[in-house]
């Protein structure tokens, strides 16, 4: 009987042992997974932050592009125009010259509209026709 006491407490000992290893080692294994999944996570999240920069920088080189595209669109015909007729000095007489666009031979819609442009009064300072206000 001493035998199977004896017996009877080794086991209880080594199942006791065995819980304890268990829970002494779920709570450390437990611990190092949660810090292997928080850091694995961290990681993760940090390669897609490149992305995101790459994303938002490529946007906003495009408007960038685009807005300096449509101001160069305007800019350079008009510096064309600037160099090549330079604005008068003062006292100087601007040269302006004339040129009859129309062709000889115009049709009858055509002649209508030439016509009422031609009765239109004419504005001597500025040179302009403009139409009277009722």
């Amino acid at each position: 009987m001493v035998r199977v006491r004896a017996l009877a407490l080794a086991l209880a000992a080594q199942q006791a042992i065995a819980q304890l290893s268990q829970k002494q080692l779920f709570n450390p294994m437990r611990r190092v997974y949660a810090l292997l999944l928080l850091k694995t996570a961290k990681k993760n999240i940090a390669q897609g932050v490149p992305l995101l920069g790459a994303g938002s920088g490529a946007g906003l080189n495009h408007a960038a592009a685009r807005q300096v595209l449509a101001t160069s669109r305007h800019l350079y015909p008009e510096r064309f125009l600037i160099t090549k007729y330079p604005e008068p000095q003062a006292g100087e007489q601007a040269h302006v010259e004339v040129i009859d666009v129309l062709p000889d031979e115009l049709d009858d819609a055509d002649r209508g509209i030439v016509d009422r442009l031609d009765e239109l009064p004419f504005d001597e300072e500025g040179g302009e026709r403009f139409e009277r206000s009722p």
